[in-house]
């Protein structure tokens, strides 16, 4: 991935900057840890020099790159500098997502729809059985006799998701399929995913139960909606706790 100089990001991308580097964002230790990997490549000019700061560094908390822009390789290929800012955009996209909705990434302009039939044809089989971690997916790829399904193993959370299609969610490192062609339960499995996006890995029963009553003209019978539950999480006194995995191998 290129990196870029802060002043030729578009005002969007500054601000995403500035939600990622301003401290108050983060714990203690995730802060430290952010800028830890900063100082690998950027550097925060002194405050006192804050008069003399393009707009850009005000923008992203005045880190600004150590490294000059490279305006002759900007020039010399714009193509590869289309493709970047378009997987960064992606990228923005997803992380920017109001957390209340599930957003489906769209596949990466590089990825194309011949290979990402293939990694779906790979996957979606498996996620019919049951949660995938987003590492057992990855493993999957890479252990692929096919090089171009190979290389999808090392694409970005949304650039992976959108080359699976807009029937695959990811909740904290976990995938689901959104939709598992039942009529009878598929609109309740959709609640429950959504719940666990905005609530994490753990929800009430009640909060179940209240988003079912609330968005379901005519609830699944029992035997039904406790088919639903168990495909997604698991029971933990009054909570329920979405699967981390499922206990098969992905053939190859």
């Amino acid at each position: 991935m290129l990196l870029y100089d802060c002043h030729i990001l578009n005002e969007p991308t500054s601000r995403l900057y500035e939600s990622l580097i301003r401290p108050k964002n983060y714990a203690p230790r995730a802060r430290k840890h952010l800028q830890d990997i900063l100082a690998d490549f950027a550097q925060r000019v002194p405050k006192e020099n804050t008069v003399t700061l393009r707009e850009s560094e005000v923008l992203t908390n005045e880190w600004v790159f150590k490294e000059p822009t490279d305006v002759e390789f900007l020039d010399a290929y714009p193509e590869v500098v289309q493709v970047q800012n378009t997987r960064w955009e992606i990228f923005q996209a997803y992380l920017e997502a109001d957390r209340a909705k599930i957003m489906c990434p769209p596949r990466p302009p590089h990825v194309f729809a011949s290979v990402a039939a293939q990694a779906q044809e790979l996957v979606l089989p498996a996620l019919h059985k049951g949660i995938l971690n987003m590492s057992e997916i990855r493993s999957c790829l890479k252990q692929s006799n096919s090089s171009e399904l190979h290389s999808l193993a090392f694409l970005s959370e949304p650039e992976l998701l959108g080359t699976l299609g807009d029937n695959v969610v990811c909740i904290d490192g976990a995938c689901a399929l959104l939709s598992l062609g039942d009529v009878v339960i598929d609109p309740l499995r959709k609640i429950l995913l959504n719940l666990f996006k905005v609530k994490g890995r753990t929800i009430k029963r009640v909060d179940i139960m209240k988003s079912a009553r609330a968005e379901l003209e005519v609830l699944p019978s029992n035997p039904a909606f406790m088919r639903c539950l168990r495909d997604v999480c698991l029971s933990r006194g009054a909570s329920w706790v979405f699967r981390s995995g499922i206990d098969h191998h992905m053939s190859t």
